[in-house]
């Protein structure tokens, strides 16, 4: 790289050197005497310091991240110096850039010095004036000499410093001397002169001489304005608006040019330096533009173009030599110049892959940083449509710019590049800019709709595909779902080809199959590495028959997941882990990578990968790091991991979790443990064994450990007379670390005690220690107990199912507690009344105080008194309390009170709650204390059996209250002067349950308001005093008798088990706190209180019981019997009874049960006993609800019905009738026959599920048709043009009768009209028969489904040109259908001539008034039909072979035809009934019928062969 810089930089030195100085100075001389200011940083002192008044500097480091580039900006900001990071390393590409950013105009002076310790070459500083270079520096060329410079308010002058060479002591650029002046100022005017025109123009002031001519606004008619000179008759120096530099005042006279009216355009020089003569436009609309002097063009200007001024005076499109004028041949146009420094030129060319494009395109000149338009575009391809162009000569060039778009180029001066290093190149003044044309195909609105969706589908598969293993399986899948994700439908994706990718190293491949499945990366000969492989496949894209392809779509393919995990696997089952240790050295070591197949573990370099798999790290972890822990050996590479196995003091089982991890892919893993019992030094753990140690203590006494809790003498298990102390968890941890070397942790192995009678001794929670002991009453016998000690297994550490856990060992203690006597308990008693009094509680908490009256000092409190001797003593330390003696219990409500708990105060401020601290106040202060004392070893028996009556006389042991009153000496040694009498009222009443009881009313008692008196003091004295007597104490009064003897008492019978005496204190029952109420003794009293003593039944305020059900006792009543509700007493607990009576049955809805669908019943519940049930079978019926359709599902509902209670109750339930299918239909049939003018309808029906469609027909339109009527002997006939489908009559004439033309029939021997075959007779009478003259019909035949070519054509022609039988319709005559029978017979009827009727019809299903009646009464009466035995005809049954021979035969007959016998004509095997014989062999014999058709004559005749057996008949036999 320094070889490439330095010529670089030494042609930069030449060329800087043959500059002149003007280049860089300014247009005067710099002035020293004008210094503003001087600064020279590394010398002087600011003089004066206000250089932020005309710039600011800033620095911009652009080194890399290891080095560190600073501008040490000095006082104001301008000495630069540049230092390395670290003076005692080497450093390189130093580089910074020095930015002033100008406050003011003004001329700046400057003195570059440069310099670098190291004398490197290749550093260099480059100063640059917005953006432009003005100066480059080396440490050959410091630039020393002085430069001028002007700038202005916003210039931007900036030096990039920059050093490519290693140095080792700091590097420094230093700007010596920056010198600042005012800007010289010197305004010029110019004054603007008419010369001959109209209108005015301002004077104009430049400041220094410099600006842009003000816009002329002289005129002049006739002439046309061409710019500005110096005098009257001078010439044009300045165009309009032109840029000047004057240093002198100025007047400039206005130039005028006579218009010329042929000349249409006007030429704008815009600055041109010479006026432009006009030019006409030429026939072809063209216009001659000017060659201008390159010599006269404006200052700094090199190219220009020619633009039209539109008339708002803005530019509009540019003119080239082609570009047509013709529009302003009238109104003429001003061209403008636009001039511009640089450009470059833009090529318009074809592709050469674009066939049959036509036409070219001029280049166009443009204007680097100007936006221009481009030139539309004139090139012609014959199918397709100019779409834009593109800067892409390949067929894959996208669109960038549409037809006539803008656009903007912005110069761009070549860099350096680093990281190339290389000079990469700018613009270029007159570079080619080329672009090419871009079509779009021609196509049809279809085409195009599919186009644009396939080249929508093709961006989008385009872009890259990276498929998970887990979910993408198939390419064309991922690419379908790209394409819904899109909206993009319609397009079907294909693979052009299958695809197979190879890795460059290894045999691992990657494919794609021809129908999109995935293969994923995998070799099955080696190792496969965890990148991906990129795929490029090719995919063929098809919408609405069109087709386009994704050349190269690429696909991303990583790692078969499935078989490099089961790579895993493979090596993961070769590690080896023993199963058990028994010494530290046998597992040493486990694997790091997997040592390759075949190769001896002995002779691995762990330093090379050569021998192992390095494609799979393996992890490990241990359960217990203590007993085998996991190291690291660095002493090779790749080795394994150091294990470390510390033997522990029992066995003990580690797992150990191998992970095996897909280098690269950090979430392929598998795992494997192995669980190893590492063999333990001491013994295994017995926790039976255990269990045993921990009851005896290490003693030859089983229960050696367990104690009396207030003396811990060993207890003796035969004579428990106190509550029993077991060892604790810690001593079971003792055990266990002493005898198996392991840790016993409760938690997870609670041990629990548990009694086989709890009334004896309670059940332990687990891991308590203390049993309480309940000795039996006197008189009662010694108690036996089991206690259960076990020891269970709780994995979890919580929960207390211990009935379902795991007993790890358990041992069972026989104890035996013998019954107190009641002298032990007297003797309690004595010892519990001894100390319940109020001096020896005085006595308990006097400390240093000599007199309760006198207390100067701090009481104390005590947890125990216990007897010593005869008397007893104070015990105040838990560590020497028993408690088996009288304890100071907790006060009931301490817990809410927060305040107190054993000892609580009536005043705290002065004697404190519990600690019984003094606080002297300013009065001597009357303190009550009070506590309440519990015998603990006798008080337990009432606190757990206290609803037990055999229990009562253990209340004396538990909560008796004491208490004292204290004066404590205030400061004053006065009492308070405000403490004054209070009165209180007593109310004494029984009278409301004992009328003779007499009470007592408004008694009063007073008192001191600091005495703290109670309301027991005030009952008791009014009581007193009134000759009442009383007993129990002010805890609770048992009885009180009245001065004459009458006397209420607790529990007295008479009265109820829970009846006594309470007490309220101003209308409610006083509270010590929130759920606690006060006793008499415990309440103090205050002025005016009102206490209402009385007698009740049950102690609540109101006296009445508060009844509660006992809901668990109820019982309901049922149907048919009563209940019971019982209810307790929530304060005494008297109970009563109350009667339910039955409810009787209520049955509500019923309970449905079905079997299937057929059989279901209806179980009715009595809502008020569930137990009374009713079912009743129900009778089901079923309906089809909801069709089934071909498409639609069907429903059939089935009903169950019952009748119960005199109630009807349904219930249905439903079944799903499958769809039948898709429609299948039948061929149709016209519901609505089109005419000649209206259309007609066909509907077709289902034949699944009778849904219909209908078609449109066609109406027919008329088809005329020549109907003739020939005349008869003695009718007139008729010949006319009617349509055979309407009947419109568009012609008609008549055609006379013929007359008789009579002739002999030797035959019947009659004379015979030949026409008509009427008989001439003597008689006159006359009877028709049958026309015999076939051949050559008169009437068109109409029928398409018969052809000439059928056998049945010319039976067919014949009876329909004579009228006898018709089609089925119109143009239909179905030879393949059948007649009926009173079709045939009406056939015969018509052929006989329909003679006239005169019977009536002999057959019951012979309606009157139907289409074949009088046929049949014709056919009957002349014996041609004869019935069947029932008395009727069958007119719609079908007519049989067998019939249609008989009605024939007798036909014949009945014309007087001779019947031939025909034996012999049948076949054995023919089939005809026995009545019909005769007439089938006839009908043979005659050709009426065929031997063929006789072989089954009982066979329905078609129609085809009934026409051919009557026309036959008519033409051969009749004849």
């Amino acid at each position: 790289m320094k070889k490439r810089i330095l010529p670089i930089l030494l042609v930069l030195v030449m060329l800087l050197s043959l500059l002149p100085a003007q280049v860089f100075a300014a247009s005067y001389t710099f002035d020293p005497n004008a210094t503003i200011f001087t600064q020279n940083y590394t010398t002087e002192t600011p003089r004066p310091n206000n250089l932020g008044d005309y710039f600011t500097v800033t620095s911009t480091p652009l080194s890399t991240a290891d080095k560190t580039t600073t501008w040490n900006t000095g006082n104001n900001g301008t000495s630069v110096a540049v230092f390395n990071k670290d003076g005692s390393k080497l450093y390189e590409d130093t580089h910074a850039i020095l930015t002033f950013t100008f406050k003011k105009n003004c001329n700046f002076w400057f003195k570059h010095l440069f310099s670098i310790s190291s004398g490197s070459p290749y550093s260099y500083a480059e100063l640059r004036l917005n953006g432009t270079a003005i100066a480059k520096g080396t440490s050959s060329d410091k630039l020393a000499s002085p430069y001028n410079v002007d700038v202005k308010a916003g210039d931007i002058f900036e030096i990039d410093f920059y050093s490519e060479e290693d140095f080792m002591t700091p590097c420094a650029m230093t700007l010596k001397n920056i010198r600042c002046t005012d800007p010289v100022s010197s305004d010029v005017t110019v004054t603007f002169d008419a010369n001959g025109g109209e209108g005015t123009m301002a004077a104009q002031t430049l400041t220094e001489g410099k600006g842009t001519l003000t816009a002329n606004a002289f005129t002049k008619e006739g002439f046309r304005f061409a710019g500005w000179a110096l005098s009257a008759a001078g010439e044009k120096v300045y165009d309009d608006g032109a840029a000047v530099e004057l240093t002198a005042d100025t007047t400039l006279y206005a130039l005028w040019e006579a218009e010329q009216a042929s000349l249409s355009v006007h030429f704008d020089g815009n600055g041109y330096q010479e006026a432009i003569p006009d030019a006409a436009i030429d026939e072809d609309g063209h216009v001659a533009l000017p060659t201008l002097d390159s010599a006269k063009f404006p200052a700094g200007q090199k190219y220009y173009d020619w633009y039209i001024v539109l008339a708002d005076g803005t530019l509009g499109d540019r003119v080239t030599a082609s570009y047509d004028l013709s529009a302003y041949r009238e109104s003429g146009v001003t061209l403008k110049a636009q001039w511009y420094s640089r450009s470059y030129i833009i090529c318009y060319h074809a592709r050469t892959v674009d066939s049959g494009v036509t036409g070219s395109m001029e280049d166009q000149r443009a204007p680097f940083d100007q936006k221009i338009q481009l030139s539309a575009c004139t090139l012609m391809r014959e199918g397709y449509t100019f779409a834009g162009w593109s800067t892409s000569a390949s067929i894959y060039g996208k669109v960038e710019y549409a037809d006539g778009a803008e656009l903007l180029r912005e110069w761009s001066d070549g860099e350096w590049d680093d990281w190339e290093e290389d000079y990469v190149d700018g613009s270029e003044d007159g570079e080619h800019f080329d672009l090419y044309a871009c079509w779009t195909k021609d196509m049809s609105d279809a085409e195009a709709a599919a186009r644009e969706k396939l080249e929508a589908a093709k961006t989008l598969l385009s872009k890259n595909y990276q498929p998970n293993f887990k979910t993408d399986k198939n390419l064309l899948t991922m690419a379908q779902a790209r394409l819904t994700a899109g909206n993009i439908e319609g397009v079907t994706v294909a693979m052009k080809s299958a695809v197979t990718k190879k890795d460059l190293f290894t045999d691992a491949r990657a494919s794609i199959d021809l129908d999109g499945t995935l293969h994923y990366k995998w070799n099955d000969n080696g190792t496969t590495s965890s990148t991906n492989l990129y795929c490029d496949a090719a995919l063929i894209l098809t919408c609405d028959g069109y087709t386009d392809e994704v050349e190269s779509a690429t696909v991303i393919i990583g790692l078969d997941e499935d078989r490099a995990l089961e790579a895993l696997r493979v090596q993961g089952r070769r590690i080896v882990i023993p199963q058990e240790l028994n010494d530290s050295t046998t597992l040493a070591s486990v694997p790091h990578y997997m040592v390759k197949e075949g190769v001896d573990e002995n002779d691995v370099d762990y330093n090379s990968s050569n021998d192992l798999h390095l494609w799979a790290e393996v992890t490990w972890q241990s359960s217990n790091t203590s007993v085998i822990g996991i190291g690291s050996n660095t002493t090779k590479l790749y080795a394994p991991y150091t294990v470390k196995v510390s033997r522990p003091k029992t066995d003990t089982s580690v797992t150990l979790t191998a992970a095996l991890t897909y280098s690269g892919r950090d979430d392929l893993k598998v795992y494997f443990t192995y669980t190893v019992t590492v063999k333990g030094t001491q013994k295994a753990i017995e926790y039976q064994e255990g269990l045993e140690l921990w009851l005896s203590g290490g003693t030859q006494d089983p229960y050696g450990a367990l104690y009396v809790p207030a003396t811990g003498a060993k207890i003796d298990v035969n004579n428990v007379t106190t509550d029993i102390h077991f060892p604790t968890t810690s001593d079971m941890r003792s055990v266990f670390a002493d005898n198996y070397g392991a840790d016993f942790d409760g938690k997870y192995t609670p041990i629990l005690i548990t009694s086989s009678n709890e009334s004896v001794v309670e059940s332990l929670e687990a891991n308590a220690a203390r049993a309480w002991v309940y000795r039996p009453l006197p008189g009662q016998e010694d108690a036996k107990v089991t206690l259960t000690v076990k020891i269970l297994s709780r994995p979890s550490g919580s929960g207390k199912d211990y009935d379902n856990m795991q007993v790890l060992a358990s041992k069972e203690i026989q104890i035996t507690v013998p019954a107190m006597s009641q002298t032990e308990i007297d003797a309690a008693a004595a010892f519990m009344k001894k100390v319940c009094t109020e001096d020896v509680y005085w006595e308990g908490i006097r400390k240093a105080n000599t007199a309760r009256d006198n207390v100067t000092g701090d009481l104390w409190s005590f947890m125990e008194i216990v007897p010593d001797g005869d008397g007893y003593k104070f015990l105040r330390a838990s560590a020497e309390s028993q408690w088996l003696g009288v304890k100071v219990d907790d006060i009931d409500g301490w817990y809410n009170s927060e305040q107190y708990r054993c000892f609580r105060s009536s005043v705290p401020s002065v004697v404190a709650h519990e600690k019984l601290s003094v606080t002297k106040p300013q009065y001597n202060t009357h303190v009550k204390i009070d506590s309440v004392l519990t015998y603990v070893e006798y008080g337990k028996y009432y606190e757990k059996f206290s609803s037990d009556p055999a229990y009562a006389q253990f209340k004396q042991f538990y909560k008796q209250p004491v208490s004292t009153v204290v004066t404590v000496i205030g400061t004053t040694g006065i009492e308070d002067p405000s403490v004054e009498d209070i009165t209180i009222t007593v109310n004494v009443t029984g009278s409301t349950f004992a009328p003779a009881f007499a009470d007592l009313t408004a008694a009063t008692y007073t008192c001191k308001s600091n005495a703290y008196q109670t309301a027991w003091d005030a009952l008791e004295s009014v009581l007193t005093s009134n000759s009442y007597t009383y007993t129990g104490s002010g805890n609770y009064v048992t009885g009180v008798t009245d001065p004459a003897g009458c006397r209420l008492y607790a529990g007295d019978p008479a009265h109820g088990e829970w009846s006594g005496w309470m007490y309220t204190v101003n209308g409610k029952m006083p509270m010590l706190d929130a759920t606690t109420y006060a006793t008499l003794d415990k309440y103090l009293l205050q002025a005016n209180d009102r206490i209402d003593f009385y007698y009740v039944n049950c102690p609540t305020e109101s006296g009445d019981h508060d009844w509660t059900e006992n809901t668990a006792k109820r019982q309901e009543p049922t149907c048919t019997a009563d209940g019971s509700a019982f209810y307790s007493c929530s304060t005494c607990g008297g109970t009563k009874t109350e009667n339910l009576p039955a409810t009787g049955h209520q049955y509500g809805e019923p309970a449905w049960t079905w079997i299937g669908y057929e059989s279901a019943s209806a179980t009715f519940t009595c809502a008020n006993d569930a137990s009374h049930e009713e079912t009743v079978a129900a009778a089901v019926t079923s309906a089809v609800t909801k069709e089934p359709t071909c498409t639609e599902d069907g429903l059939r509902t089935y009903t169950a019905s019952v009748t119960f209670g005199e109630k009807n109750y349904t219930d249905t339930k439903t079944e799903g009738i499958k769809a039948t299918g898709e429609h299948v239909w039948d061929n149709g049939v016209v519901t609505t026959e089109p005419t000649c003018t209206a259309k007609g309808v066909k509907t077709y029906t289902c034949t699944k599920c009778s849904a219909t469609k209908t078609e449109e027909l066609n109406a027919l339109g008329h088809n005329y048709e020549t109907k003739r009527t020939e005349p008869t002997c003695e009718k007139d006939g008729k010949e006319e043009e009617v349509c055979s489908r309407c009947g419109d009559v568009r012609f008609s004439r008549v055609l006379p009768a013929t007359g008789h033309s009579y002739r002999w029939d030797p035959r019947t021997r009659r004379t015979v009209c030949e026409n008509c075959g009427k008989i001439l007779d003597e008689g006159g009478n006359t009877r028709p028969i049958i026309p015999a003259n076939p051949g050559k019909t008169d009437k068109n035949f109409p029928f398409t489904d018969v052809s000439k070519n059928d056998g049945c054509y010319d039976a067919v022609d014949y009876l329909y040109s004579k009228g006898i039988m018709n089609g089925t319709s119109s143009t239909k005559f179905s030879p393949n259908g059948e007649l009926t029978r009173a079709m045939v017979v009406t056939i015969l009827y018509r052929a006989q001539g329909e003679p006239a009727v005169h019977t009536s019809s002999s057959f019951k299903d012979v309606a009157a008034g139907c289409y074949y009646t009088e046929a049949v009464e014709w056919a009957a009466a002349n014996n041609i039909v004869k019935g069947f035995t029932d008395g009727t005809f069958k007119p719609d049954k079908s007519v049989t072979r067998e019939q249609l021979a008989a009605f024939l035969s007798r036909f014949a007959q009945y014309n007087d035809a001779k019947i031939i016998e025909a034996d012999g004509q049948l076949s054995t095997d023919a089939v005809v009934s026995g009545w019909a014989r005769k007439n089938v062999e006839w009908a043979v014999a005659e050709g009426i019928l065929t031997s063929v058709q006789a072989r089954n004559a009982v066979q329905n005749a078609t129609r085809a062969e009934v026409a051919m057996a009557i026309y036959t008949y008519l033409t051969k036999i009749a004849k």
